[in-house]
């Protein structure tokens, strides 16, 4: 059986996804499988995929079900008893998996370990060459996760499979966002460990982050609300001020996207209710007095320009 299975979903991405699978088969470490799991493309991957690798892959399909559902099915069918996840739009250096096998077992205290990532152009050239994070947690770091999710990056993971299974897998219910959620789960069990050199390197597509932004909003909000239920009697335990210091974050972040949309005063409404939540924040108030002062302008300016309706 291999030590390590490395599971890539993917959904009609059939020229992507092979700079990720390359980068699987690349590694160093040997002891190794590589399981695709096509989420019901219909762009050819079965047939790109099969006419490349072989039987280096393991290939399962599903019908579309969403990633989430694609990687319960890759560890429901993996043979390792360490699961890394690749996404299509990622690649590995060569040494991430030796890297991270060999620091699991130097530490089995540990139920998973992560690392920084670095942003690729398209042309496949580092936007970047060191990680944006200055402080890397580990240990318990659930309270620190809960608070800022965005350091912790799906495919820079390795986790025991142990430990998917019993804090119960990726949640299907989640379109986006499956993985933070998950890995709060895993996080309020078990320690987890870093290894402070980036692994990983992701493709940045334009306007990639402007197109889902508000639904992964949503599902933020969505995973902060199943963790306060989840986690809000027990320890670590999710306060009710870290919940609504998440809450206030949310609406900020929402009304900063209609103000880029010009909806200045649509805006409003969320930040008061961010005020609401996060009353001692002063970035909050500054923004506010902005927003109605700039909301009152866009009124009246459309007030003026369109007249009050009246035929002298």
């Amino acid at each position: 059986m291999p030590r390590v299975s490395v599971v890539i979903p993917t959904y009609n991405r059939a020229a992507m996804v092979c700079v990720a699978i390359d980068s699987a088969l690349a590694q160093t470490f040997r002891d190794q499988e590589v399981v695709v799991v096509d989420d019901g493309s219909t762009d050819g991957t079965a047939e790109v995929l099969a006419a490349r690798y072989g039987d280096r892959i393991r290939y399962l399909r599903q019908e579309n079900a969403g990633s989430a559902a694609a990687r319960n099915h890759g560890v429901r069918e993996a043979r390792g008893e360490l699961i890394a996840f690749l996404d299509s739009d990622c690649v590995w250096v060569p040494e991430k998996t030796a890297l991270q096998v060999g620091y699991l077992d130097a530490h089995p205290e540990m139920a998973m370990v992560y690392s920084p990532h670095l942003p690729l152009a398209e042309d496949g050239r580092l936007l970047r060459e060191t990680a944006n994070e200055k402080v890397y947690h580990s240990g318990r770091i659930f309270r620190a996760l809960y608070s800022e999710t965005h350091f912790l990056s799906n495919p820079t993971v390795m986790i025991r499979k142990k430990v998917i299974e019993e804090v119960g897998g990726f949640d299907e219910s989640f379109r986006l966002c499956q993985d933070a959620e998950l890995y709060l789960r895993v996080a309020h069990a078990h320690p987890v460990g870093v290894i402070e050199t980036p692994l990983t390197h992701y493709r940045h597509h334009p306007g990639q982050i402007s197109k889902q932004q508000e639904r992964k909003l949503e599902f933020l909000r969505k995973m902060y609300e199943k963790a306060y239920r989840l986690f809000r009697d027990s320890k670590p335990r999710v306060t009710g001020r870290m919940y609504r210091r998440r809450m206030a974050d949310l609406d900020f972040k929402m009304a900063r996207l209609l103000i880029r949309r010009g909806q200045i005063v649509a805006s409003r409404p969320l930040v008061r209710a961010a005020l609401w939540q996060s009353p001692w924040s002063f970035r909050l108030w500054r923004y506010a007095g902005w927003v109605h002062t700039r909301g009152d302008v866009e009124v009246a300016a459309g007030g003026l320009a369109g007249g009050d309706g009246d035929d002298d």
